[in-house]
């Protein structure tokens, strides 16, 4: 998990409700939202420093550490049955968002220059390997690897096996109203990672409140350590007796606390951007640009 250098930023929003776009993408209009970004893939077992670049872009959106981010006393629990939060074998976590696809941060794929030999692996509440996963591609933006850009600090990994079996989570927007709405409502952590007088492997989930937005990032309250990045930031709700796991941020870092402001945790806010780089992705034929 890194620790981030604080900078003073100026809020443009508040904060947002959130919309499973997974399943809607209702709120942006392709045509009003129309965003080109570059990404590379890395095909495994290539040459570290390997790579091919792509575009996405909006109009073609389709449905389908050395640091403890402790805030007052650690209230994270065992997350024994959650199986679409997976272990990566660099020491970091993932998500499952695709029958194929697992989403993570960039820092645990990409480091110095160089694709790192990610591997994930299910495993059950006790740290025990259900299935061990095949990585087939790891995905960045192209900006991460030309910089180390916090805000960017996304990734996707492709594998062989198939994950529809072991569950997933949505992917959401947080609309830009939430911060006036969320006093209750709570949200989660889940990943694996190092506590004191443990073992490294066994997931956990911690709970607890947005505290601040911009428009790349999200600052909350959940307790994490090193291990939980590339973990979901999400919400958790059940409606009509089915229970969804609504994922809106991608952790990667803790921020102290200063003079002026409170310690928080940091990640990666999923954008129309971010949410079409998963979506949107593993059908395309890349190509180098």
């Amino acid at each position: 998990m890194r620790k981030v250098m604080k900078k003073v930023v100026s809020l443009m929003v508040s904060a947002s409700l959130l919309t499973s776009c997974a399943l809607s993408f209702n709120s942006f209009s392709a045509s009003a939202k129309t965003v080109s970004n570059t990404y590379c893939y890395h095909d495994y077992g290539t040459s570290a420093t390997s790579y091919r670049q792509y575009q996405l872009s909006l109009d073609t959106l389709e449905n389908s550490a050395s640091t403890r981010g402790i805030i007052g006393a650690d209230n994270r629990v065992p997350d024994p049955n959650n199986t679409a939060v997976v272990r990566l074998s660099v020491g970091g976590t993932g998500f499952i968002v695709g029958d194929h696809t697992i989403a993570t941060a960039a820092h645990c794929v990409y480091r110095e220059g160089k694709f790192l030999d990610t591997t994930a692996q299910i495993v059950d509440g006790n740290g025990n390997v259900i299935k061990q996963l095949t990585t087939k591609r790891t995905h960045i933006s192209n900006d991460t690897r030309l910089a180390n850009i916090n805000s960017l600090d996304y990734a996707m990994i492709e594998v062989e096996e198939d994950l529809s079996s072991y569950g997933a989570f949505s992917l959401g927007i947080m609309m830009d109203d939430f911060r006036n709405k969320s006093t209750n409502i709570t949200m989660s952590v889940s990943g694996f990672p190092e506590r004191t007088g443990e073992e490294w492997g066994k997931r956990y989930v911690g709970k607890g409140r947005i505290m601040e937005v911009d428009d790349k990032k999200l600052h909350y309250d959940v307790d994490t350590s090193n291990g939980n990045s590339g973990g979901p930031l999400y919400r958790e709700f059940t409606e009509y007796g089915e229970t969804y796991k609504v994922a809106v941020g991608i952790h990667y870092g803790y921020v102290g606390q200063t003079t002026n402001e409170p310690a928080y945790n940091v990640s990666v806010r999923i954008t129309p951007s971010i949410l079409q780089f998963y979506l949107n992705n593993t059908s395309k034929v890349y190509s180098d640009n």
